[in-house]
């Protein structure tokens, strides 16, 4: 059992460190307890926290990273919205393919999304990538809550 505002304040907590871009990162968290894969649903908030605060728009005012975490319908619905650099249209059909990485290789190893899809796979659940270049990204992940 995981009480989800604790569970993401620690997610927030050991990526917060070293960033090169001063994030503000912000919760909306409903406040209960569920039942659910710890490993995985650590794998996939920090994959997806850890691409968001990555890629920050050092030329914007105020980066921030959006976190909202609510149920619905037995469903656990999480989403990271960001105003980072964006994804291109190009890339956003393979973003979630084993090794693919968008032009900034310096970033990242084609390995985090892919892991994170795989594990909104095996949790049941789907995910879905919105992005316009300039300005930002949304990652909307929807689980099955067991009771």
């Amino acid at each position: 059992d995981i009480y989800l505002p604790s569970f993401f304040k620690t997610i927030v907590q050991d990526l917060q460190h070293g960033l090169e871009v001063a994030v503000d990162i912000k919760c909306d968290i409903v406040p209960i307890t569920i039942k659910i894969d710890t490993f995985r649903l650590d794998i996939i908030c920090k994959n997806l926290l850890s691409n968001a605060l990555k890629y920050a728009d050092p030329n914007k005012e105020e980066p921030f990273v959006y976190i909202s975490v609510k149920t619905v319908d037995n469903l656990l619905h999480i989403s990271f919205e960001d105003n980072g650099i964006g994804v291109a249209k190009v890339h956003l059909a393979k973003i979630f393919d084993m090794f693919y990485v968008t032009s900034h290789q310096n970033k990242g190893s084609g390995i985090g999304l892919y892991l994170a899809k795989e594990m909104v796979n095996k949790l049941g659940g789907e995910i879905a990538i919105a992005s316009i270049v300039g300005k930002g990204t949304t990652f909307s992940i929807k689980l099955p809550l067991a009771y």
